[in-house]
C-alpha cells in the first residue's frame, strides 16, 4: 500500500454542520458567532459555494479589516460592485437615521425581482460604531424573500430586545454547532491523512473541545513528528511550535515586541522597533503568498521548496507526484545574438497534473487574491484545464483573480493554439499583465511601437489607451489592464516602460535605461510581481502599483538569478526617482 499523503488544508463541513447551514436560505438574517479559529469564514464560503452551483445565487462578500467607517463603507461599494451589482454607486455613507432608512430602500428595492442574493459580511467584530448594527436592523425588516444577510462575528452584536423584534427573521449559528464531536474529528483526521485510534480521537476531542485551530495543530504536530503532543502539553505550546518557531529570529522579536499592543499601524512599528527593515518583516508576517504547483517527490524538488521557503514563501500548497522536474536550457544572448530557449517538459510532474488533483478550495481559504500564467495553460490539456478549474474555485471563493499572459510559442505542443486556449479563461479574470507583443499574438491586436532609444521617448499613451479600452469592452469583468513596454537595443542595453488602465483612466510611468542588463530572466515577473504588491497594498492608487512594478522590473534587470533581491523600500526609492547608482555608504 503506498503511503497516505498529508493534506492539512483539507476543507471538511460535517453533515451535521451542513443542515445547520440549510436554513440560510430561508432567513433575511444569519448570525455566525465564535471565537476566532472554529471556522466560520470556512463554513460559510462553503455554503456559498454550493448555493453558487445550485440556483447561481450572486455572493456579495464583505471584509472588514478596522474600525474606520469610511474604510467600511469603501469596502461594502467595492463588494457590490465586484459582484455585478453597482447598486451602491455614487452613494455616500449615511451619517443618520434618515439617511440610513433611505439607503435601505435605495438597496431593497435594487435588489428585489433578481436571483438569489448573498451578502456576507465578515469579521463584525471589528466594527464598533454601533450605528452599523442599527442600519443592519433596519435592512433585515426590509429585505425582499431573494436576499440573505449573513455575518459573522467573534462576539455577539444583536442585542436582545432587537433579537425579540427580528424574531424568525434571525437564524443563529453558534460555536456548539461549530464545534467537532468524536466521529467528525475522527472523519477529518482521516482526510488530512491520518487514521487515529479511539482513544487519540478522545484525548484529543478532550484537549480541543472540538476547536478546529487546537485540532489542527494537533496534526500538523502529528504530521512533522509522527506523534501528538502528549497530555501534558498546551495549546500555547503547539502553536509556538507550529507558527512561531519556523520564523527568522528578526521576526520573532519583532512579535515579541508588538504583540504587547491590540493594534498598531506600520509607522508606529517603525518607531517603536527602531527596525528599518519593518515594512518588509510585517509584509512577511501579514501578506505571505503561496506557490500552487506540482513536483516530483525526490531531492531535486526538496531543493526547489527550500529555496522558496527562504524568501517566505508558502509552499504547503505544492502537490507531490510524478516522475520527473521539467526544465529548460536557455542559450544567453550577447551583442546582436539573441538568446533561445529550449523546453524540457514532456510527462514532468506539472505536464501530467489533471482536474481533481488539487485542493482548490482548502488553498483559497483566507486567500484573496489567485494569479495564474498563460505559461500554465501551454504545457498540456490537463494543465489548461487545471486552469480552468482553479479559476472557477476561486471566483466561488470571492477571490481576485489575474491573469499574466506569458505568451511562449514553443510551449504550445499538445495541438490547441493560445488564440483559443486562453481569451476564455481570460474572459474570468479582473486583471490582465501583458506585453504588447503578447497582446498582439494571443488577442490579434494592432498596438502602438514602443521604439524608446532613451529616457527621452514618451510613449503613444492615446494608442495604449484606445487599445486599453478595447480590451475593457472585449472583457467587461478585467477592471485593470497592464501593458509592460520594452525597448531591445542590443542584448545588453534595454528600455522599458509600462501603462495601467483601470477606471476607464490609462496611468503611464517613466522610462528607465538599463545599460548594462546583468540578467533578464524574471523581469516580467519582478513586473507583474510589483505590480500585484502595490494593487493590493494600495488598492486606490493605481499610480503607485505602477511605478512600484515598473521599478521593481528595472532593478531585477541589475542583478544575476531568477529571483528579484530588493526590499520594498529599495524599489520604492527608485520609483521616486533615485537613480544614481552611488553606493551607499
Amino acid at each position: 500500500m503506498p503511503k497516505r499523503s498529508w493534506n492539512l488544508n483539507t476543507v471538511y463541513i460535517s453533515e451535521r454542520l451542513q443542515e445547520c447551514l440549510r436554513p440560510i436560505s430561508r432567513c433575511a438574517l444569519t448570525t455566525v458567532v465564535a471565537p476566532m479559529g472554529y471556522g466560520k469564514t470556512t463554513a460559510v464560503n462553503w455554503y456559498l459555494l454550493e448555493r453558487a452551483k445550485l440556483d447561481e445565487a450572486a455572493v456579495v462578500r464583505i471584509s472588514v479589516y478596522s474600525d474606520n467607517l469610511a474604510i467600511f463603507w469603501k469596502s461594502v461599494q467595492d463588494a457590490f460592485e465586484h459582484a455585478g451589482l453597482p447598486l451602491l454607486r455614487g452613494y455616500t455613507c449615511p451619517d443618520d437615521a434618515a439617511g440610513a432608512s433611505l439607503l435601505a430602500d435605495d438597496l431593497c428595492h435594487g435588489l428585489a425581482g433578481r436571483g438569489s442574493v448573498y451578502i456576507f459580511i465578515d469579521d463584525f467584530h471589528l466594527l464598533t460604531d454601533g450605528r452599523i448594527t442599527e442600519f443592519l436592523c433596519t435592512l433585515v425588516n426590509r429585505l425582499p424573500e431573494n436576499v440573505h444577510l449573513i455575518v459573522a462575528s467573534r462576539d455577539r452584536f444583536l442585542p436582545g430586545d432587537a433579537v425579540v423584534r427580528l424574531g424568525s427573521r434571525v437564524y443563529p449559528i453558534g460555536a456548539e454547532h461549530l464545534r467537532l464531536n468524536h466521529t467528525e474529528l475522527s472523519i477529518y483526521a482521516h482526510r488530512c491523512g491520518t487514521d487515529l485510534t479511539d482513544a487519540q480521537v478522545e484525548t484529543l476531542l478532550h484537549a480541543s473541545e472540538g476547536w478546529f485551530s487546537a485540532v489542527y495543530l494537533n496534526l500538523r504536530t502529528l504530521s512533522e513528528y509522527g506523534a501528538l503532543p502528549d497530555r501534558h502539553s498546551d495549546i500555547y505550546t503547539m502553536f509556538s511550535a507550529a507558527m512561531i518557531e519556523p520564523l527568522s529570529p528578526r521576526q520573532q522579536e519583532f512579535l515579541a515586541v508588538m504583540g504587547l499592543a491590540d493594534e498598531f499601524t506600520a509607522p508606529m512599528a517603525r518607531f517603536v522597533t527602531g527596525d528599518p527593515d519593518t515594512d518588509r518583516i510585517l509584509t512577511m508576517l501579514t501578506e505571505q503568498n503561496a506557490f500552487v504547483t506540482r513536483l516530483p517527490d525526490n531531492r531535486v524538488a526538496d531543493a526547489c521548496i527550500d529555496d522558496l521557503r527562504r524568501y517566505g514563501v508558502r509552499t504547503d500548497a505544492i502537490l507531490r507526484g510524478g516522475k520527473r522536474l521539467g526544465i529548460y536550457y536557455m542559450e544567453e544572448a550577447a551583442a546582436m545574438r539573441s538568446s533561445h530557449v529550449v523546453y524540457d517538459r514532456a510527462d514532468s510532474a506539472f505536464d501530467t497534473l489533471q482536474p481533481g488533483m488539487i485542493d482548490w478550495d482548502g488553498i483559497f481559504r483566507g486567500a484573496s487574491w489567485f494569479h495564474w500564467s498563460g505559461i500554465s495553460a501551454a504545457v498540456s490539456a490537463g494543465t489548461a484545464a487545471v486552469c480552468a478549474e482553479a479559476i472557477a474555485a476561486a471566483h466561488a471563493a470571492g477571490l481576485t483573480v489575474s491573469c499574466d499572459i506569458n505568451y511562449r510559442k514553443n510551449l504550445w505542443k499538445y495541438g490547441k493554439e493560445p488564440q483559443e486556449v486562453l481569451p476564455p479563461l481570460m474572459e474570468q479574470c479582473d486583471a490582465f499583465f501583458g506585453t504588447d507583443d503578447e497582446y498582439e499574438k494571443v488577442l490579434g491586436m494592432q498596438l502602438p511601437q514602443f521604439a524608446a532609444r532613451d529616457t527621452a521617448y514618451r510613449p503613444d499613451t492615446a494608442g495604449y489607451e484606445r487599445a486599453s479600452a478595447e480590451v475593457a469592452a472585449r472583457f467587461p469583468r478585467c477592471r485593470s489592464i497592464v501593458f509592460g513596454l520594452r525597448s531591445v537595443l542590443s542584448a545588453n542595453h534595454h528600455l522599458i516602460s509600462g501603462t495601467l488602465y483601470t477606471g476607464g483612466r490609462l496611468h503611464s510611468t517613466r522610462v528607465y535605461d538599463i545599460d548594462p542588463v546583468v540578467d533578464c530572466v524574471g523581469v516580467g515577473d519582478a513586473f507583474v510581481g510589483g505590480l500585484l504588491y502595490g494593487m493590493a497594498a494600495h488598492p486606490h492608487d493605481a499610480q503607485f502599483a505602477l511605478d512600484f512594478g515598473t521599478a521593481a522590473c528595472a532593478l531585477k534587470n541589475t542583478v544575476p538569478g531568477d529571483y528579484n533581491q530588493f526590499t520594498a523600500a529599495e524599489v520604492e526609492q527608485l520609483a521616486r526617482g533615485s537613480v544614481s547608482g552611488r553606493i551607499a555608504r
